[in-house]
C-alpha cells in the first residue's frame, strides 16, 4: 500500500515518566518511581491510525522499615530493599481523534500495545540478595494527548496500564503478573 505522511508529529522519540504500582506489584512494592525511560515510534497508516513500537526500562524501588523475617534457622531483623526491573518490548496501535491534524495544538488518542515484558524481582536484606526473573506476554491499553508542536518537537501526556500476564515462579514461589501504571 501507499504510505501516508506523518501528519503532525515527529514519529519517534525518547520519553521519561512516572511508574506506579498496581495489583500484586503493590503487595511487593508500594511506591512510585521516576527511574526509567521509554523510546516510542509511530508510523501513520492513515490520518487517524498509527502503529509503532514501545521499548523501555522501568525500575520500581522501595525500602521497608525495620522488619523481622523468620527463617527455619531463626529470625533476623532489619531493613529490606525491594526492586522490580521491568523491560517492555511492545508493538502498539493508536486511533487519533478528529479529522485533519494540521494547525491543531491538541491531538488526543487511544491505543493498545501487545508484546513481551522481562521482569526481575530482587529482595536485598543485609548481605543477602534473593532474585527471580521471567519473561511475560502482556497487553497495555493507553490514552493520551499530544500537545502542540514547535520546531518538530511536541509533548505527549499519556497513561498506560501495563499488564504482563502471569508467568514463572517468583520469590514467594508463585506465578505473578506484575501490573503497573506508566504516566508520561
Amino acid at each position: 500500500g501507499m504510505a501516508v505522511p506523518n501528519f503532525f508529529r515527529k514519529p519517534f522519540g525518547p520519553g521519561w515518566g512516572l511508574v506506579g504500582d498496581a495489583g500484586y506489584t503493590k503487595d511487593f512494592i508500594s511506591a512510585y518511581s521516576w527511574m526509567g525511560f521509554t523510546f516510542e515510534g509511530d508510523r501513520f497508516l492513515s490520518p487517524n491510525v498509527s502503529t509503532g513500537i514501545v521499548l523501555g526500562w522501568q525500575e520500581i524501588y522501595d525500602q521497608t522499615g525495620f522488619q523481622q523475617y523468620d527463617f527455619p534457622q531463626g529470625a533476623a531483623t532489619g531493613t529490606s530493599y525491594r526492586h522490580l526491573m521491568i523491560i517492555p518490548i511492545l508493538v502498539k496501535g493508536r486511533y487519533w481523534t478528529g479529522g485533519s491534524h494540521q494547525g491543531r495544538n491538541l491531538h488526543p488518542f487511544v491505543g493498545a500495545s501487545i508484546g513481551t515484558y522481562y521482569v526481575r524481582q530482587t529482595l536485598d536484606f543485609g548481605i543477602y540478595t534473593a532474585e527471580e526473573s521471567n519473561w511475560h506476554f502482556g497487553l497495555a491499553p493507553e490514552g493520551g494527548v499530544v500537545l502542540g508542536q514547535t520546531r518538530g518537537a511536541a509533548w505527549t501526556l499519556l497513561a498506560r496500564y501495563n499488564y504482563p500476564f502471569k508467568s514463572g515462579n517468583y520469590l514467594d514461589g508463585g506465578s505473578k503478573s506484575w501490573p503497573y501504571w506508566s504516566f508520561g
